[in-house]
């Protein structure tokens, strides 16, 4: 089907080298995808000592993700900053084992997430399944806030550089070792997330509406 077709377009690079390797004869064009909301800067630097998990908790990866991330790093370490999680129709065992964790603070639904998140500056995925960008990440970084995520949420980024725009840690004791000092880290989240947003200008609207209309005319 993608060979027959005049162009396949996919918003994600990590896709479309994949299907570049399973039709070579195929047009398969990548296609910017924009954050799916602009959301404002964090309110001060205090918020980047604040990281937040977000996604319904209904979508088996995110849930998948937010388990591993309770097993592997905020039950093992002590001293974990307290985590915001957004994440509604988590399924009952789940949402018990969230309301009663002394670390966590769970929401269904955020009404407004602009404020809500004014005072949060870290967007936490630690996603161990599921592929394409995750928009969640693309949302922090237009808005000036810093990503720790594992390389299955950043596999969808294009050009991000890892420990210069965002935090990338690959296995458990990464997490473990990047949590267990926690508090001293706030500069460098500080610096990446101010990376992030004045070096890649792609993250924002505008570069991807110019990119969108340069690949479809």
């Amino acid at each position: 089907l993608a060979e027959r077709a005049e162009a396949v377009y996919l918003v994600s690079p990590h896709h479309v080298a994949w299907q570049k390797e399973q039709t070579p004869h195929a047009d398969v064009v990548w296609l910017p995808n924009g954050p799916g909301q602009v959301l404002s800067a964090p309110r001060d630097t205090a918020a980047f000592d604040r990281p937040y998990f977000l996604g319904p908790l209904d979508y088996r990866p995110n849930r998948d993700a937010l388990i591993w991330l309770m097993d592997e790093v905020y039950d093992q370490i002590e001293d974990a900053p307290e985590l915001l999680v957004i994440g509604r129709n988590a399924p009952s065992a789940l949402k018990a084992r969230l309301d009663a964790h002394p670390k966590i603070q769970h929401v269904d639904f955020a009404e407004d997430l602009d404020a809500t998140l004014r005072d949060y500056g870290v967007c936490v995925a630690p996603m161990i399944s599921g592929g394409g960008q995750q928009n969640k990440v693309t949302e922090a970084l237009v808005s000036g806030r810093c990503v720790i995520m594992t390389p299955i949420a950043a596999r969808g980024i294009q050009d991000l550089v890892p420990g210069q725009q965002a935090e990338v840690l690959d296995g458990a004791d990464a997490w473990r070792a990047y949590w267990s000092h926690w508090a001293d880290r706030r500069s460098g989240r500080e610096a990446q997330a101010i990376a992030a947003k004045s070096q890649n200008p792609q993250y924002d609207w505008v570069s991807f509406e110019t990119r969108v209309n340069q690949v479809l005319s």
